[in-house]
Order: structure tokens, then C-alpha cells, then sequence
């Protein structure tokens, strides 16, 4: 029997109550926590969080039901998480580009889980291959960092600046947002940008994806409109089911 350790955490208000479970019944952890998840831990005593929101606005469901984000894959609490963030950065007037891009980390890098939306016009713009740092993990990324030469993607939420031609060809720099988590992604170097890692033929044979040095890298066929799309001041939020990074983020307390 596999035991994992699970939270919850209450995100629509300030306090975060943990609740830790002992999960002997593995059809009842994969409903808990997601099946893609699960697959990733279900061999290891780890710690998984799975943050649940109270009343969600009627703002944020209007915005994932028009724009189909459930048939797209994500989930709507991930999207709450998201939104919540970007509206603090536009209060802080951050935001500039009103596109709001969701790379969702707790899913395999074989899925599509890179989600541009326009929360104005309440629709997809584009969903793509997204790949994660070599010390992050494999399929899965389950660890995480912010310091120099980790080679690990940094969660939190990011505001994008200028594009450039680089060693990787059209890039863009990232500016990190939350203190302790990705504030030292622009001396990284951390941008996005096209690498033939990213492909969905590698995705289909393989599941999985290449990996970075932390960079968010797509696919290079995409990489041009999607720089288009975000350049120069919108969001980008980097989610995982972090018990210490949903607590402490700034933007989402």
C-alpha cells in the first residue's frame, strides 16, 4: 500500500488549513489529486497538495466556460489560481498585454499544457507542447528552483518583456514576479523560446517531451506566433501543486 500525504488549502480566503490523509484506496487518490498527478508519485512518499477554491467568481467560470478551457484540459481551479494572480498584477499595473498564458506543471510533459487566453475577449488563443527544466524531472516535473545553474523551471507568475534573436532564435524575456520563487529568471536567462525537443511526434512516441535548462521551450513551428501573442507585458503563471508556494505567493495572498 502507498501512502501519500495530502492538503488542501482554502485559496478564496487568507487562512490555509492543511489537512494531511493517509490514502490506502489508489481509485479514491488518483480522484483526489488527478489521475496524471497521481501516475507521477504513486511510487514515492511525497507531499501532494491539492488546493480546493471557495466561490469561485462568477467572472472567472464566465471566462472558462466561454472559452472552453475544460474541453482544452484545464482544470478550473488551476484556471482561479491563475486569474486571481493576474488581476493583482494588473491592479499593480503590470500588465500591459492582456493575455493570461497557464503552463500547468502538474500534468505530463506529453499534454498540451501551455494555455494562452484572452480573459478579455474570454477565449483560447492557443494551446501547446510546453517543456520543463532537466532537474525538475523527466515526464514529471516535481521539483523545483530559482537559483543559478539549477536547470529547474521556477514556479510563479511572470510578466513578459521584449523579444530577441538569440542563441535559440526568437526568444522572450521573462521577468519573474514572485520573490524566493523565479525572481532570478531574467539573470537565469529563462525565456521562452523554440527547441526541436518540443515536438508533437516526440509526444505521441515517447508521451513526453524534451527537457530544458528551465526554460519554458515550445516547439519551434509555434514559437514565432506565440511570442507574437504575449510579448511585451502580459502573464505567464508557472502552476504546480506547491503546499509552499500557493501559501507564500504574494499574488495569491
Amino acid at each position: 500500500m502507498r501512502h501519500l500525504i495530502l492538503s488542501t488549502v482554502l485559496l478564496a480566503g487568507i487562512v490555509a488549513k492543511p489537512i494531511n490523509v493517509d490514502l490506502l484506496d489508489n481509485n479514491f487518490a488518483q480522484q483526489f489529486v488527478g489521475s496524471t498527478l497521481f501516475n507521477s508519485i504513486q511510487n514515492n512518499n511525497i507531499e501532494v497538495f491539492k488546493p480546493v477554491i471557495n466561490d469561485i467568481p462568477e467572472v472567472v467560470k464566465n471566462i472558462y466556460n466561454h472559452a472552453l478551457l475544460q474541453k482544452a484540459g484545464l482544470s478550473i481551479d488551476v484556471f482561479s489560481i491563475a486569474y486571481k494572480g493576474y488581476i493583482k498584477l494588473q491592479e499593480e499595473g503590470k500588465i500591459t498585454n492582456e493575455k493570461l498564458t497557464i503552463c500547468d506543471f502538474s500534468k505530463v510533459s506529453g499534454e498540451k499544457r501551455m494555455y494562452v487566453v484572452d480573459p478579455v475577449n474570454e477565449k483560447l488563443v492557443l494551446q501547446t507542447l510546453v517543456a520543463h527544466g532537466k532537474n525538475s524531472g523527466e515526464a514529471f516535473a516535481t521539483s523545483f528552483g530559482n537559483e543559478n545553474s539549477s536547470h529547474k523551471s521556477s514556479l510563479g507568475f511572470y510578466v513578459t518583456e521584449t523579444a530577441y534573436n538569440g542563441a535559440n532564435g526568437l526568444s522572450l524575456h521573462l521577468n519573474g514576479m514572485d520573490n524566493g520563487f523565479n525572481d532570478r529568471a531574467y539573470d537565469r536567462a529563462v525565456v521562452i523560446h523554440g527547441a526541436d525537443y518540443v515536438s508533437e511526434t516526440m509526444a505521441e512516441t515517447n508521451g513526453f517531451i524534451g527537457r530544458s535548462f528551465g526554460c519554458p521551450a515550445v516547439a519551434r513551428n509555434i514559437n514565432g506566433k506565440l511570442i507574437n501573442e504575449v510579448k511585451e507585458g502580459s502573464c505567464l503563471f508557472i502552476y504546480y501543486p506547491s503546499e509552499n508556494y500557493l501559501n507564500k505567493s504574494k499574488w495569491l495572498n
